[in-house]
């Protein structure tokens, strides 16, 4: 099973927590305070989030942080790049110089393929998907029409 990080988890975290607050500055603070994540965690996630373009800081009394762009412009893809780095399920996928068997390797085409699903996949899912909380569905109750 592919597993991401803990820290890429709770990056997704702190961006919804932004987009949903977009677009209102937060700080370290808040955002660990209705995240319930440490703020240390919190401090780390934001400045690789903001060496990544995912989000701005406005520095000062009055500062935090927000998105750089639109929830709808950020997806699952550009969140684990930021926080894991570039992605592929091998790491001959993302640099063809880590494996000696590069030149003789019959699966690395296949593993490129599935690398490439995969991050397609990941490029679906918006920040603003994941910011929109799931609907609860509600049982249909069933009319009997033979009366």
């Amino acid at each position: 099973m592919i597993r991401l990080s803990k820290m890429t988890d709770y990056a997704s975290v702190v961006l919804t927590r932004l987009a949903v607050a977009a677009p209102t500055l937060q700080s370290a603070v808040c955002i660990a305070d209705a995240t319930r994540i440490p703020k240390p965690t919190v401090t780390k996630l934001l400045k690789l989030l903001t060496k990544a373009g995912l989000t701005h800081s406005v520095q000062g009394p009055r500062g935090g942080y927000q998105l750089a762009r639109s929830a709808r412009q950020i997806d699952l893809a550009d969140i684990i790049g930021a926080i894991e780095g570039p992605s592929g399920v091998t790491e001959c996928v993302t640099d063809h110089d880590l494996c000696d068997l590069t030149d003789h390797c019959h699966v690395m085409d296949h593993w490129h393929r599935v690398s490439v699903q995969i991050n397609q996949l990941l490029r679906s899912v918006t920040l603003a998907e994941l910011a929109t909380p799931k609907l609860q569905r509600i049982p249909t109750l069933q009319v009997n029409d033979d009366y």
